[in-house]
């Protein structure tokens, strides 16, 4: 597992008349109120904008998505992937491999066997189920029965458990690493993404603007809270969510990154804004 000193946590919140920016690609939200509303004007964008065109993180090469109908993972360089779907009709970079806690050393401890766990680079796999594609290591460390020192936490109990759909869907393991769930809708209008915001995030949730993206085709969308505290509202995102939507297509992609990052390098630098900033509707 990472090391409480190696996590970098950033938190957010709705207080008082604060807007939710939504997407990494908006920026990161503050928590409270620090930031203010922000009105964007948009212009439609033209049919040479959602011509098809590669999608690349910050400093890749380009690639050209698979015309095939099944998803695909393909190399762009020797860090990233271009992840393909033809049936939601989106693509996105991943990063070829994230560091996760990876494997379990063994040591003897008063004549007992002992494990640390151990941080390691991890492949990263997709997972595709209906109009969800889930993003996760594929595989995890499961470990149980620590000593309680937090400088050097020792357990009597330590596997490795490959990822399946099964369990990259299950919210309720609390072993499996934080990933994202790329979730599509279909939204022919303003009032359409509106609907989807207030069932996905809450009734006191509702669209406030869209913004362009840094594909082209592809809108930031932001989320208006209630202006009520934490306590009281209904709208209750107190963490880093995503929100893209798409014209022409009449398609929304949403996903949660949380309150901290959740896909990082060997050295502890994150890859989520790189991410989020090449998801492109093809």
């Amino acid at each position: 597992m990472l090391e409480l000193s190696k996590k970098q946590w950033l938190y957010v919140g709705i207080s008082g008349a604060a807007l939710v920016a939504v997407g990494i690609g908006a920026g990161y939200m503050i928590r409270k109120n620090n930031t203010p509303k922000v009105t964007t004007t948009l212009s439609t964008p033209t049919s040479s904008a959602t011509t098809t065109s590669s999608v690349t993180a910050t400093a890749s090469p380009t690639a050209t998505p698979s015309t095939s109908s099944s998803p695909s993972l393909k190399s762009l360089d020797a860090t990233w992937n271009i992840y393909t779907n033809p049936k939601l009709g989106f693509s996105i970079n991943l990063p070829k491999q994230v560091s996760k806690d990876a494997s379990c050393e063994a040591t003897q401890s008063n004549g007992a066997t002992l494990y640390k766990v151990k941080t390691g680079l991890i492949n990263l796999k997709t997972f595709e189920d209906a109009s969800v594609v889930y993003i996760r290591p594929e595989f995890y460390i499961e470990s149980s029965g620590g000593n309680g020192d937090a400088s050097n936490l020792l357990f009597t109990n330590c596997k490795k458990t490959t990822t399946t759909l099964a369990l990259a869907k299950d919210t309720s393991n609390t072993n499996l690493p934080q990933g994202f769930a790329i979730k599509i809708a279909s939204a022919a209008n303003d009032a359409d993404i509106d609907k989807f915001i207030k069932s996905e995030y809450g009734k006191g949730c509702s669209f406030d603007a869209k913004s362009a993206s840094k594909q082209a085709g592809t809108f930031d969308v932001k989320i208006k809270g209630d202006g009520k505290s934490l306590e009281d509202t209904e709208c209750p995102i107190n963490y880093i969510t995503v929100l893209k939507y798409s014209p022409t297509q009449k398609a929304l992609a949403k996903w949660d990154v949380g309150q901290e990052f959740v896909f990082v390098d060997s050295n502890n630098k994150p890859y989520d804004s790189d991410i989020n900033d090449s998801f492109k509707f093809n």
